[in-house]
């Protein structure tokens, strides 16, 4: 028996491959500019992770069966609660991403070469992060989801 459809898989495929050398790219780009700049780079660093990071899909927006355009965010909020819930990406795997990152860049190195007082104290605190990530991502974190119709899921 034949499960899912070709062309979606393809699809996927390409978007993963892209995804995948976005990352790569990214990873060196901040490897290259701790390497120029290590003070700099891990007070930016920080400061990014303070504003946190917001994902395109965050911006979708959705209009219901009733005709009412949904609340920015909220499209994206039940959607990722249904990836979380199935287990296709989940808080495990954000600290997991995280985690890699600090090894690619050698954020765990202490003494970190280069650094002045705010950029030690911006490392100390992308630490504390991380461990936070990591306590979060061995609780449950499965929830209720109301069931809603959506314009991106089929209903059967």
């Amino acid at each position: 028996m034949e499960h899912g459809n070709p062309l979606l898989a393809k699809i996927c495929g390409q978007i993963a491959q892209d995804e995948g050398y976005h990352a790569q790219v990214y990873i060196q780009f901040v490897r290259t500019f701790f390497e120029k700049d290590p003070d700099g780079m891990m007070q930016a660093l920080w400061q990014m992770l303070q504003r946190g990071i917001v994902m395109p899909a965050h911006n979708m927006r959705e209009v219901d069966p009733n005709g009412n355009v949904l609340r920015p965010g909220e499209t994206y909020e039940y959607f990722s609660n249904i990836a979380q819930q199935l287990g296709v990406y989940t808080a495990k795997d954000y600290a997991a991403i995280s985690a890699r990152l600090l090894t690619e860049w050698n954020i765990r190195t202490v003494p970190f070469p280069g650094l002045s007082d705010a950029g030690r104290e911006a490392q100390q605190k992308i630490l504390r992060r991380q461990k936070a990530l990591d306590l979060m991502a061995t609780r449950d974190r499965k929830k209720e989801i109301p069931q809603r119709r959506t314009s991106w899921l089929v209903h059967g």
